[in-house]
């Protein structure tokens, strides 16, 4: 009868504290990008990010160097607020000018709003499916490693013909939308499995990129699909969600 009655009481102990005690999200290391610069086009930029302890970006600024006419200078700074992991706003300070994005999830769909505009993204598996707008309808489709094959705008592709190598990134693509024209192939360097030096070249144009790492410890697991859309750049999340995309700067 004793023998039950600790067992009892070991038992309910044990259940006492699994409930009461608070379970905290484990943490794990993982390079993060820290650092991205590029060179030789008309814009170059170098750009600092900066993250909190889950590990998701709340502040990149991006120090910007126009080169047409006379050489002008600028620094962009773009701040990101979240609610439970996931980005809710963010602001762009953009030279003297402020403009503030929110976000608003409705099942499988991100609405992004600011002044004047508002924006709805279908997702799937973190990824942009579907962005559309007053006056803009785009797609994207990808296969089954989750890589993009094609993009569409209005109904038209414009981007297509993608080429990965084994690590998963995009070494050749075709573009053909406004001034943007051409197969873009790229030599890339790797340092720690990541992109460390990107060489994209379209039409004998060379545009060099480097990309820096630290590593963290992080305990959001939103972490792997943003440094995905950061690291890749046919990762069109990025862009609407970051307001980051190589192929945009």
């Amino acid at each position: 009868m004793i023998m039950k009655k600790l067992l009892s009481l070991l038992i309910a102990t044990t259940m006492v504290m699994v409930v009461g005690t608070p379970v905290q999200a484990k943490s794990s290391s993982r390079f993060m990008l820290t650092h991205f610069t590029l060179k030789g086009s008309e814009d170059e930029h170098d750009m600092r990010f900066s993250y909190n302890k889950q590990g998701l970006v709340t502040k990149i600024v991006d120090h910007e160097v126009v080169k047409i006419g006379d050489v002008t200078k600028s620094t962009n700074t773009y701040r990101y607020t979240y609610k439970k992991n996931q980005l809710v706003k963010r602001v762009d300070q953009i030279g003297s000018s402020t403009t503030t994005t929110t976000f608003t999830y409705q099942g499988k769909k991100i609405i992004a709003s600011k002044p004047g505009y508002t924006q709805t993204l279908t997702m799937k598996n973190h990824k942009v499916i579907k962005a559309v707008s007053s006056d803009l309808n785009r797609t994207y489709s990808y296969n089954k490693k989750g890589q993009l094959i094609k993009a569409t705008a209005n109904g038209k592709a414009y981007k297509n013909g993608y080429k990965y190598d084994k690590k998963g990134y995009a070494t050749a693509f075709n573009w053909d939308e406004g001034q943007v024209l051409g197969h873009f192939t790229h030599k890339i360097t790797y340092k720690n499995n990541l992109p460390s030096v990107v060489k994209q070249k379209l039409n004998g144009t060379q545009l060099v990129m480097r990309l820096y790492y630290k590593k963290m410890r992080v305990s959001s697991s939103a972490v792997k699909s943003q440094q995905y859309s950061f690291l890749h750049m046919d990762d069109p999340a990025a862009l609407y969600l970051y307001n980051f995309a190589w192929y945009e700067l």
